[in-house]
Formats: structure tokens, C-alpha cells, sequence
């Protein structure tokens, strides 16, 4: 994956990712059953987590000199 993709696709993950969790708070989606309350917690936490090293790796990469 290019540089400007990497950044591209790990900065709008993690911006649907905060999204997620603000909404998830708000409503209250965590005091459901057990079963989704993990599912949407582990979901929400995978793609925060692949955007920010899409993120931190595109940063990197554009950083180094060619």
C-alpha cells in the first residue's frame, strides 16, 4: 500500500472508529446484553486500532528520506 493511501485509509478508520465511541457512549449500546456489548466493543477497538497503525506506519514512511 502506497504512503498516501496508508494515511488516507488509517485516518478516516480511526475517524469512524471516535465516531463510534462517542456514539456508543451517548446511547448507551454498552448496558445492552452481554454478547453485543463485547461485540461492539471489539469491533470499535480493531478498527481504532488498524487505523492509528495505518496512521503511525503512513507517517513514517512519508518521514524517511527517499
Amino acid at each position: 500500500m502506497k504512503t498516501k493511501n496508508k494515511l488516507a485509509f488509517g485516518s478516516v478508520l480511526v475517524s469512524i472508529g471516535w465516531i463510534s465511541v462517542i456514539l456508543v457512549l451517548l446511547h448507551g449500546l454498552t448496558q445492552m446484553g452481554r454478547p453485543w456489548s463485547f461485540i461492539i466493543g471489539f469491533v470499535t477497538g480493531l478498527i481504532l486500532g488498524l487505523g492509528t497503525t495505518l496512521t503511525i506506519s503512513g507517517l513514517i514512511e512519508n518521514r524517511k528520506p527517499k
